[in-house]
């Protein structure tokens, strides 16, 4: 249960982003695909980053430096 927690937790920040992306394109048409701001691209960024392991800091959660 507490493994369970603590991977929500560090999964948090990921799912909030998702949820706001999901929020931001609904309605959108599904083709073309809309040409991105330069504030959404450093969002999906961002996003990616986390996904792959990477902090805000470049060090990825939970793993000795």
């Amino acid at each position: 249960m507490a493994e369970c927690d603590a991977t929500e937790e560090q999964f948090a920040e990921v799912d909030a982003l998702t949820a706001r992306a999901e929020w931001t394109t609904d309605g959108l048409p599904a083709e073309p695909a809309p040409e991105l701001t330069k504030q959404e691209r450093r969002d999906v960024e961002e996003a990616l980053a986390l996904i792959h392991g990477r902090d805000r800091q470049g060090r990825r959660p939970g793993h000795a430096e």
